[in-house]
């Protein structure tokens, strides 16, 4: 059934990519994506998840929906760590079906509004090295509200909503990026976060060099599941025909904790071609770590970017 979603949707698509890697420190975690897309219609799977996706433009905004199912990593429960370590018998495998949506207003001088959110029904199965006790199924609602803004050097997003998952939990969301388009510039991003009543589910996920947490080089695959976080990166970049590279440092504040790392984030794709290799380098000295145990990190990407 896969294969049919993914290859048979050759014949009506515009566009292509595939590409797969993975992150390895204490453990290695891979990844594996591949995609049709035409103009209002996508097909993706995401190492375990398939995702069927309509986006649409409006005269000014757009909206879209999608279905999604993932099978085993959802929430990245079976990567736990625990004091300074990964925790292979807390390991839960995790997957849920569940539909998603949302709306933007594209407003004068880059600004736009919107609003975005899920429902989800998740389940839970044990990993061979489980010793836990697995968690019964459970359904999860998330509604937000989304203010931002967005220029080629800048970009800024304000999130405020909740979700329902075993009680309602709020939350509060930032992020403020930016980087600009000179041969050697400066680049940073700062997310900020604030939760209520979050529980291993719901959770952010923190730590790593992958783009599905917030990043902290060093750190293992989301190390850390932290409800209220501030994380800054900050760094030089050079930027040339074929690669693009950022030398950065990355400070994290969670929970009464705090952490830091160094990182080379390189990405080599020559203009006007599709196939690209990121190598992501990162080393957290400070954090605490069991015998054995490193802190450093790799991640690596090859593959074929969108295209015909």
């Amino acid at each position: 059934m896969l294969f049919f979603i993914l290859f048979g949707a050759q014949a009506m698509a515009d566009e292509w990519h595939i590409s797969g890697g993975g992150e390895f420190n204490a453990r290695a975690i891979g990844v594996m994506n591949a995609g049709y897309r035409t103009e209002r219609w996508s097909v993706q799977l995401f190492t375990d998840t398939v995702e069927v996706r309509t986006d649409r433009e409006l005269d000014r905004g757009r909206f879209w929906v999608a279905g999604r199912l993932e099978a085993i990593a959802a929430g990245l429960l079976n990567s736990p760590w625990m004091d300074g370590a990964p925790a292979l018998e807390q390991a839960v495998n995790a997957g849920y079906a569940g539909v998603e949506g949302g709306w933007q207003r594209y407003l004068p001088w880059g600004f736009y509004v919107g609003v975005q959110g899920f429902a989800r029904y998740y389940f839970f199965f044990e990993a061979p090295t489980t010793t836990v006790s697995v968690p019964a199924p459970r359904e999860r609602l998330q509604g937000e509200v989304v203010l931002g803004w967005w220029t080629e050097q800048v970009q800024a997003s304000l999130t405020a909503g909740g979700q329902i998952s075993q009680g309602p939990q709020p939350h509060i969301r930032g992020q403020l990026s930016g980087r600009m388009p000179w041969t050697v510039s400066p680049t940073g991003s700062l997310l900020m976060g604030w939760g209520s009543d979050q529980d291993f589910l719901t959770r952010t996920r923190l730590g790593g060099l992958n783009p599905y947490v917030v990043p902290l080089a060093g750190a293992g695959w989301a190390e850390f599941l932290v409800e209220d976080y501030a994380a800054i990166r900050l760094g030089p970049s050079v930027q040339t025909d074929w690669l693009h590279m950022d030398l950065v440092a990355d400070l994290a504040w969670f929970d009464d904790q705090s952490a830091a790392g160094v990182g080379v984030l390189s990405r080599f794709q020559p203009t006007e071609r599709r196939g690209f290799v990121e190598i992501n380098l990162g080393y957290a000295p400070w954090l605490a770590r069991q015998p054995n145990i490193g802190r450093g990190s790799l991640w690596l990407l090859a593959g074929l970017d969108w295209g015909r």
